[in-house]
């Protein structure tokens, strides 16, 4: 065989594989920092007081993934430290060619991202999608 037949075999055996971890990375880092950028409630905060029982980390484990088609519904849980979601994800998400939604689905999430939370003013996905430039060029360069 020739040196760009033997390219043309690697690139066709390798390049998918490349693109599905860079695809993979992009959304894995993208759910990094939704998670970890979301806040979690602090009634220190909050004109009134907590209902009994309140734990803050709702919004923070309601960060799910879809692919090809967006999640609906919400998980009746709390992820104050984000570690349990990011797992989550980590574990449906691949590389494959199609759309890879992060969504969060409670109720008040867009008053979050329309920058209600102090802990997130500026909001969490605008964010984020000024922030892809960077993340796909460093998940690139890993890859």
């Amino acid at each position: 065989m020739s040196f760009a037949s033997d390219m043309s075999k690697w690139c066709k055996q390798t390049m998918p594989k490349t693109m599905e971890k860079v695809v993979r990375r992009v959304v894995v880092e993208a759910a990094n920092r939704a998670i970890f950028n979301s806040p979690v409630g602090d009634p220190s905060y909050w004109i009134n007081p907590p209902p009994p029982g309140y734990a803050g980390g709702q919004f923070r484990r309601n960060w799910v993934y879809g692919f090809n088609s967006p999640p609906v519904g919400y998980i009746d849980d709390i992820d104050p430290s984000g570690h349990k979601t990011l797992a989550a994800i980590m574990g449906a998400a691949h590389g494959k060619a199609g759309v890879h939604y992060i969504a969060n689905n409670v109720p008040y999430a867009q008053r979050i991202e329309d920058g209600w939370s102090r802990q997130a003013p500026q909001g969490i996905v605008g964010r984020i999608e000024l922030e892809l430039p960077e993340i796909f060029t460093r998940a690139v360069a890993q890859a």
